[in-house]
């Protein structure tokens, strides 16, 4: 399971103009980036109570070429599945078109990206749009908040989903702080493989040395549980989750961080309840747990 104890960052208050990301809604909830329009802030409020549809708008924050006010809704319509079927408002230039310039747009989304195939009337023209395409991107500063919000509805695998895209981000292959959320979302899915290839590489960055003790103890401790879910296929798994859960409770004696008590509970660690080191690490004696 993932650990409630994460540190590096993971405890957040929400920024300003941010909002939570609805664990049901397709839509990540916050910035877009939407091309020569600026910046966008979309959100999702479920319809009825529904698991597929979705209200949809989306206010003007800042940058387009268009006189828009702040916090105009540019965007309305709803969401059908991963499908956004919605009107969208622009600036047009030419001769009968439509006013107030609103366009009929239809949307693919994935998770932090709407692809949007839109209907520009013959004879018009609008910033950014000549495609009839626009595609709106969500902020790295969005996408983080929507993975930790999903990490706290214990929702791992649009968390992983969340923070495997920040990882392609620029910088996002080497922060250290993502690397670590990712391998810990891996864990809660299980996929302990994945999860333990977060964890090295977090581990051979230059920034995990400047990591404080407790730091890196979570971040030691959450891969030898993803080494220890890898006992059966790996031999070599089981002492280098032993190995690294000694670091990690070593480094926790200072802060007197729990994680030996964990450790006595955590089911990701069950593969090692023979290993007689581990039970001399949690000083259990043989035969009693």
């Amino acid at each position: 399971m993932a650990r409630a104890g994460w540190v590096l960052g993971l405890v957040v208050c929400l920024g300003a103009g941010l909002v939570r990301a609805d664990p049901k809604s397709p839509l990540i909830d916050g910035d877009y980036l939407v091309g020569e329009m600026g910046v966008l802030r979309l959100s999702a409020v479920a319809m009825n109570g529904s698991k597929e549809r979705f209200k949809v708008d989306g206010k003007y924050v800042s940058g387009t070429r268009c006189a828009f006010a702040p916090t105009e809704v540019l965007i309305e319509g709803i969401i059908d599945g991963t499908v956004l079927i919605a009107t969208l408002r622009t600036c047009m230039e030419g001769s009968g078109c439509p006013t107030p310039n609103d366009v009929a747009i239809l949307g693919v989304i994935s998770e932090g990206v709407v692809t949007a195939y839109i209907d520009i009337p013959r004879g018009c023209s609008a910033p950014g749009l000549e495609a009839q395409r626009l595609v709106m991107e969500a902020s790295a500063s969005s996408l983080r908040e929507a993975g930790n919000n999903f990490v706290k509805t214990q929702n791992y695998a649009r968390a992983a989903a969340v923070y495997r895209r920040l990882t392609e981000l620029p910088g996002g292959a080497t922060d250290v702080d993502l690397l670590f959320r990712l391998g810990a979302a891996y864990n809660g899915l299980k996929r302990y493989q994945e999860g333990r290839a977060a964890f090295r590489k977090a581990m051979s960055l230059q920034g995990y040395g400047a990591l404080t003790s407790e730091d890196k103890a979570y971040l030691l401790y959450n891969l030898a549980c993803a080494e220890a879910g890898l006992i059966a296929t790996d031999p070599e798994a089981e002492s280098a989750a032993v190995g690294h859960l000694k670091e990690a409770l070593e480094l926790a004696k200072k802060p007197r961080l729990p994680l030996k008590e964990n450790a006595a509970v955590d089911e990701d660690l069950q593969p090692l309840a023979g290993n007689p080191e581990f039970q001399k690490l949690l000083g259990i004696r043989k035969g009693v747990r």
